[in-house]
């Protein structure tokens, strides 16, 4: 019986070992199996004459007997080939994962599909594994209190460029939003209906001299570096600053992603708690430089007066300049918010910081014009 069986499927030299070699079975376009090989049946547990007469449903999975009803049901040319990833019910419940090559053929005088298979074996497993890690990390990045982000470049950067044309290229370079989970989400104050990958990178990371200045640490550290100062844009337009820890994917001199986790530069890392709470409170501008002197926090005085894309912004970064870690005071006469100068007193107060080690806390306080 098995002999006759074999011999209608194939008409070729060695077609029994075909047969023998690989999982096939012939359903007609009910959805009912009329033919087994015999190493399918093995699989399956059973005889070739009990798979026979059996339901797609019976030896499938559910979503590969729903793939296969659509199949069946399509109305098909005789000779039509497809390729689908197919999973068998297998002995004892165990799924056996599979890619089948699906042909329409003439069967005992109807249309039937041949469904010719080999087990996806160690690259199935592989597959398996990899996706469950994807879904593992997805899902400790989404369920994270800390922003997570990541930035793609569909054409990517060529690092070897000067330092100048990097900078450029990072921020004029096709990008997209590859991972902004929902803590960056809350950051940026979305409302929860905004799908954040949606909107251009430049949108909320505009190119400002803050940002030109943190991509230019990002090079300088080698593309790895922690508590860097970004200047973002928040989704009602006010700016926010942010310390990232930064990342990069570089292959053959090419960068291809930049990602991290960010958090408010509100000086909650500093060694003393609750340093940032007071000097929030405090009603003159102050900031926190970092070795390198960036700007690692700065309070809300000094976010009213200063802020990104207001008048004095440069001004600030020429003193920013200027500040050393030795106490030293100067006068400088600064534009504020709404244009009006206004002179200010500068002090740079040197400290150590256990995060970041020798930082500095400059306080600008109204001169004698301060008004």
């Amino acid at each position: 019986m098995r002999k006759r069986h074999e011999e209608k499927l194939v008409d070729l030299p060695g077609g029994d070992e075909v047969a023998e070699d690989l999982l096939i079975d012939i359903i007609d376009t009910a959805g009912q199996i009329g033919w087994v090989s015999a190493t399918q049946a093995e699989a399956l547990g059973m005889t070739p004459e009990a798979a026979a007469g059996l339901t797609v449903e019976a030896c499938y999975t559910p979503a590969s007997a729903e793939a296969l009803r659509e199949l069946l049901g399509r109305f098909l040319p005789e000779g039509f080939v497809t390729t689908l990833e197919l999973t068998l019910l297998g002995r004892g419940g165990r799924e056996l994962r599979t890619l089948a090559r699906c042909r329409k053929l003439a069967h005992a005088g109807a249309p039937h599909f041949r469904l010719t298979k080999i087990p996806l074996g160690h690259v199935g497993q592989t597959y398996d594994d990899l996706q469950a890690d994807n879904k593992l990390f997805s899902r400790v990045i989404a369920d994270a209190s800390e922003a997570h982000w990541c930035i793609e470049f569909l054409e990517p950067v060529d690092i070897n460029r000067p330092r100048a044309e990097v900078v450029d290229q990072i921020f004029a370079n096709r990008s997209l939003w590859r991972i902004a989970n929902p803590a960056m989400q809350a950051l940026y104050q979305l409302p929860s209906s905004a799908e954040f990958r949606a909107f251009d990178v430049r949108l909320y990371w505009p190119r400002t001299p803050e940002n030109e200045a943190f991509v230019g640490q990002i090079i300088d550290s080698d593309y790895r570096i922690d508590a860097a100062i970004s200047s973002d844009r928040r989704y009602d337009g006010t700016t926010v600053n942010l310390e990232n820890d930064v990342r990069a994917e570089i292959r053959e001199n090419y960068l291809y992603r930049i990602w991290g986790n960010c958090r408010h530069a509100n000086g909650a890392h500093l060694g003393q708690p609750g340093l940032g709470a007071l000097f929030d409170t405090f009603p003159d501008p102050a900031l926190l430089l970092g070795p390198q002197g960036q700007v690692l926090w700065h309070n809300a005085a000094c976010d009213a007066l200063f802020p990104a894309s207001g008048p004095g912004a440069a001004a600030l970064r020429r003193i920013l300049a200027h500040a050393t870690t030795s106490r030293k005071r100067r006068s400088w006469v600064l534009p504020s918010a709404g244009g009006v100068r206004r002179e200010f007193l500068a002090t740079a107060h040197p400290a150590h910081d256990p995060a970041h080690g020798a930082v500095t806390l400059l306080l600008l306080q109204p001169g004698a014009n301060g008004g």
